[in-house]
């Protein structure tokens, strides 16, 4: 479960809410294809956003601290019928749907981009980055029914995931955004409640979270004295890793580490 993932998503739809000509018309993730909003009885303009390929770069093992982070997030907006926008109303005619269309994309930009609510400042913190941009236009007038629709796909950089079993700082955007939620409405305090439990999960010691960073099993950082693992797996606190031997692969030359070569080799403070 990725929870930037799931914040970044709804963020997003709260952010894009009431401020288009979808107005409330806006849904997380809808299994519905979006043509079949097309064949209400008073079709009106809907935005659906979902989430879609993520992509990382890792070392090692370490899951949750990728180097780059890009995630695709997809919003399509579908129009049928007339439409009012402002004082003017756009005729149901291909050119008619196309300025609708293009108006829209302009609204949602505008929304995610330099929209003052707490929910656009949330989305902004958890994606500071935009890497791609790609817009698709998709159309169809079967079965009597005649709609355009568009869609944007938008390629962003995402902050990490919370590192399991640390407490998250108060100022911390998902700790921020899941209150938000828990605050807003019914719908969103068992989610934002879950969000603030799955961060943290049981809390683990800073012996085995040293193992998780380095990607690393108890039983190699027990054959290399790391921390305070001994033989049998009890913690040891008098147990100290105070130099480490590493050989080389054609095991020719040894390389010695401890507090007089770390002294020797690390600058002053």
């Amino acid at each position: 479960m990725s929870l930037i993932r799931l914040a970044i998503r709804m963020a997003a739809v709260r952010a894009l809410s009431g401020v288009t000509l979808a107005e409330d018309r806006v849904f997380d993730s809808a299994i519905e294809p979006i043509e079949n909003f097309a064949k209400d009885e008073n079709p009106r303009p809907v935005i659906v956003v979902t989430t879609d390929d993520d992509e990382a770069d890792i070392t090692g093992r370490d899951l949750m601290g990728a180097e780059t982070r890009r995630l695709d997030l997809v919003i399509e907006f579908i129009i049928a019928g007339s439409t009012t926008a402002g004082e003017i109303t756009v005729p149901h005619t291909d050119a008619g749907m196309e300025v609708i269309l293009d108006v829209l994309q302009r609204q949602i930009y505008r929304a995610l981009l330099s929209g003052e609510t707490p929910w656009a400042e949330d989305f902004k913190r958890m994606a500071p980055r935009f890497l791609r941009v790609l817009s698709r236009r998709g159309a169809s007038a079967e079965d009597g029914v005649r709609f355009a629709a568009r869609q944007l796909t938008l390629t962003v950089d995402t902050i990490h995931d919370p590192e399991p079993g640390v407490e998250m700082a108060d100022g911390h955007v998902l700790k921020t955004f899941a209150q938000r939620l828990i605050d807003s409405a019914a719908e969103g305090q068992t989610i934002g409640q879950l969000i603030l439990s799955e961060a943290t999960g049981a809390p683990i010691t800073d012996n085995d979270r040293i193992l998780a960073d380095l990607g690393m099993t108890r039983e190699a950082a027990r054959s290399v004295r790391l921390g305070s693992y001994i033989i049998d797996g009890e913690p040891n606190p008098d147990v100290v890793l105070d130099e480490v031997i590493a050989t080389d692969e054609d095991q020719t030359v040894d390389h010695t580490i401890n507090t007089t070569t770390t002294g020797d080799q690390l600058p002053d403070a």
